[in-house]
């Protein structure tokens, strides 16, 4: 039961199906600001560099200092912020980002 007392996450990691679906909004032209909330394991994470194919920017928003340092390992392309995500305008704001083109949540 203690593990259930402020619990943040998935149950489960999403599938790369999944993914593929929720990141379909990601846009593969041009030099996008994507932005991701939840980053969690990084299935959506994944997808989203996938799709970037080095272009543009990924800025991932996790909570869990573990998970997003494993994060930052997997994925040194994406912009990892060990935060929460309701601070998402003064985040960007920090990063010199005003607008972003896509937001993809995997939060719960």
């Amino acid at each position: 039961m203690g593990a259930l007392t402020g619990p943040h996450g998935a149950i489960a990691p999403s599938s790369r199906h999944l993914a593929e679906a929720v990141c379909a909004s990601v846009p593969e032209r041009s030099e996008p600001v994507a932005v991701e909330l939840g980053a969690g394991t990084g299935p959506f994470t994944a997808e989203i560099q996938c799709r970037l194919g080095g272009r543009g920017r990924h800025l991932a928003v996790e909570i869990d200092p573990l998970l997003a340092q494993r994060l930052r390992h997997r994925h040194p392309r994406a912009e990892v912020i060990q935060h929460e995500a309701v601070d998402l305008r003064h985040l960007l704001e920090e990063r010199g980002s005003e607008s972003t083109d896509v937001v993809v949540s995997g939060l719960p």
